[in-house]
């Protein structure tokens, strides 16, 4: 196992899980810049709290359908 920047993670996963607290740091982590730099293709699996993921974001990156 390797650590690296969130920003290399999601460019170059295939599928990515997210299993994080909620805090003010993690609050949106994955918003509309993050969902921007992932492979059209990837897979993206919330096991933590909603707003991990900004919704509106993810809707607008889903091609709002």
């Amino acid at each position: 196992m390797e650590k690296v920047e969130l920003d290399y993670l999601l460019r170059e996963s295939d599928a990515i899980l997210i299993h994080t607290p909620l805090t003010s740091e993690t609050y949106h982590l994955i918003n509309e810049e993050k969902l921007r730099l992932m492979k059209p293709t990837a897979i993206l699996v919330n096991t933590a709290r909603g707003s991990i993921i900004d919704c509106e974001a993810f809707y607008k990156a889903l091609g709002g359908g």
